[in-house]
């Protein structure tokens, strides 16, 4: 693999995808190989990861790694052992920091009444659900409430919902 990492700090958006999907890509480097730009998508999809379709406006936020080619762009990859082929440790702090600006460009931009997340893999040690705090934190800034966050114990999967605030 000859991947170069390069983290994107600035980045455009938010772009409205296919199926109202709203994306900012962020980009962390290149592979000459493959002839392809890694990305790191963060979207806010329609719909909801669990509240069964009881509110509107409902967005889940997501964010994972995808490649980009002149004619393709792979569908996001969530698994943790993609991010560490693509972001090597000591840079892990700064792609969040990026992250979270662009949780907070893209929730701003949308504006949408109610916000739901879910972690991909299940039974995540404290340190992995960091990230996910961090994230709850940024959107806390701009309006919108933690209403419930918990770890289901059938599946171990973490799930938190938010709303925008009325303020």
């Amino acid at each position: 693999m000859a991947f170069e990492f390069e983290l994107e700090e600035d980045f455009e958006g938010p772009l409205n995808g296919n199926l109202e999907t709203w994306v900012i890509d962020i980009g962390l480097g290149y592979d000459i190989e493959e002839d392809v730009v890694v990305v790191m998508s963060v979207m806010l999809v329609p719909g909801d990861a669990f509240l069964k379709d009881e509110l509107s406006h409902v967005f889940d936020l997501q964010f994972g790694i995808r490649k980009k080619s002149l004619d393709h762009t792979s569908p996001p990859d969530f698994d943790k052992e993609t991010g560490r082929k693509y972001i090597p440790p000591e840079r892990n702090t700064d792609v969040l920091r990026v992250i979270r600006r662009a949780v907070m460009r893209l929730v701003g931009a949308v504006m949408p009444d109610h916000i739901t997340m879910e972690s991909y893999h299940p039974n995540l040690e404290p340190k992995a659900l960091r990230k996910y705090h961090l994230l709850c934190e940024a959107l806390t800034e701009v309006r919108y409430e933690v209403v419930t966050a918990f770890r289901e114990p059938s599946n171990g999967i973490n799930y938190w919902y938010l709303r925008r605030r009325s303020e």
